[in-house]
């Protein structure tokens, strides 16, 4: 486009237009560009905040992820995004998946499952830790939070956090060092807590109220 601009004024100095002219068209032409450019920028803008297609959060799962759930968490499920409630999408991007991650939790070099499951009345996280073909699993009941189906108010979600250190001053100053990746447990976009793998087990370090 830029070349093209340069061989028109060329163009019209062989013409022996005046400069004002050439300056005048030359304008114009920077003018278009800007507009198809922001008019781009604003498509791809659109496109990701679209909501995306509606899926059972169980079609994302590995099968022996699924068939594990259901042996252990009798009346329990994953979540969809249309659980969540409306304005947790005013905080994140709809393309995001927050009921579910997955990492290397305790550096075993094997896939860790992060997940939030849902009852009828209550939601709860859950540590799916790779065991060959199976898994372990971590959960602590005190962190249940109520949930209710028809309403749709789920408002808890699952990021990783990367290996490094974490410095807080709520609920008191203190600090974490991760020597592997961790998993946050957010409420909205706060941070209440983060699960991490001491070298034996997971324990939870708080960031927030519970």
């Amino acid at each position: 486009m830029i070349s093209f601009v340069l061989n028109f004024i060329s163009l019209m100095r062989i013409e022996r237009i005046p400069v004002s002219g050439i300056l005048t068209v030359a304008n114009c032409f920077y003018f278009c560009l800007l507009l198809t450019v922001q008019s781009c920028n604003n498509q791809q803008r659109a496109e990701r905040i679209n909501p995306p297609e509606a899926a059972s959060g169980e079609e994302l799962l590995p099968q022996k992820v699924k068939e594990y759930i259901s042996a252990n968490f009798s009346g329990w499920s994953i979540p969809e995004s249309s659980d969540y409630i409306k304005s947790w999408w005013s905080f994140y991007e709809r393309g995001t998946i927050p009921y579910m991650v997955k990492t290397d939790i305790n550096d075993d070099q094997t896939v860790d499952y992060g997940l939030i499951l849902k009852s009828a009345d209550k939601i709860r996280p859950v540590l799916l830790l790779s065991k060959g073909e199976t898994f372990s699993h971590w959960t602590d009941t005190s962190l249940e939070k109520p949930f209710d189906a028809a309403e749709k108010d789920l408002h808890y979600g699952l990021s990783i956090e990367p290996a490094g250190r974490i410095d807080v001053a709520f609920p008191e100053i203190k600090s974490l060092i991760l020597k592997s990746n961790a998993i946050n447990f957010m409420d909205y976009e706060v941070r209440t807590c983060v699960f991490h793998w001491t070298g034996t087990t997971i324990e939870i370090f708080r960031t927030g109220n519970l």
